[in-house]
């Protein structure tokens, strides 16, 4: 009788073992995770290209800019060997200075600059699955929004008397719309949390619409452009995966 329930505990204990080894970390279908896309991108100041003429009559700036890492949340549900997904992500900054003119030393230039910019995302993607790691690979359909608003104000000093303080404000707003391959690496730490990355290229189309202004002159420059542009990316990605 001892030998029996002795096999017993060591039958049992040697299936409890296998099992726990055999642990399927795929099973769960919801998945909810935290993205940061662009770690190692620079975040740059706000720059401008401009050009002043001789007679000060006006000044036109053109800006470009950094838009550093986004944050984003996502939602998968797997299905087979395969899951639908969705993303939204964020990224800003703001910027302000008070610097004086280097090319006019009665000039004083007060800046301020926010840029703000959403992304979204919807796709589809294949998995294949090896022990706890999962390679996966897809496309998603994309739409962005970027935002970028200016306002300078030039204050001349008191006892400088040609010319009268004014202020530029700019605004210019990129829409973007496209498709997106990319291919993907996870591990799972436990069951319910798993780490990703992944890589991308990306075939998107852009409207960009700018505005300009200047107080004190009946200026006002609007223009629109159309174009495309390809990209690899991101440049450094990490995803925290919450599995349920």
């Amino acid at each position: 009788m001892k030998r029996i329930l002795l096999s017993i505990v060591v039958l049992f204990a040697i299936t409890t073992a296998f099992a726990q080894d055999e642990i399927n970390y795929f099973q769960k279908k919801h998945e909810i995770n935290v993205q940061v896309d662009d770690i190692f991108k620079d975040v740059s100041d706000f720059s401008y290209l401009f050009y002043l003429n001789d007679d000060y009559e006006y000044i036109y700036y053109y800006p470009y800019f950094s838009k550093g890492p986004s944050i984003g949340m996502g939602y998968k549900y797997h299905f087979g060997k395969g899951a639908l997904r969705a993303k939204i992500s964020f990224n800003g900054q703001s910027i302000n200075s008070d610097d004086e003119d280097d090319n006019n030393e009665n000039l004083n230039i007060t800046s301020k600059q926010t840029f703000g910019g959403q992304n979204f995302a919807i796709g589809y993607e294949l998995h294949t699955n090896l022990k706890r790691m999962q390679i996966f690979y897809g496309l998603d359909l994309t739409m962005g929004r970027q935002k970028i608003n200016s306002e300078n104000k030039y204050d001349y000093l008191a006892t400088y008397e040609y010319y009268e303080d004014y202020t530029v404000t700019l605004s210019q707003t990129v829409i973007t719309y496209g498709v997106k391959p990319f291919l993907g690496f996870k591990y799972f730490i436990i069951p319910q949390f798993s780490v990703s990355t992944e890589y991308f290229f990306s075939y998107q189309l852009y409207k960009n619409s700018y505005k300009y202004e200047r107080t004190n002159s009946d200026v006002v420059d609007k223009s629109s452009a159309n174009g495309y542009k390809t990209e690899f990316g991101p440049l450094g990605q990490i995803t925290f995966g919450f599995h349920f």
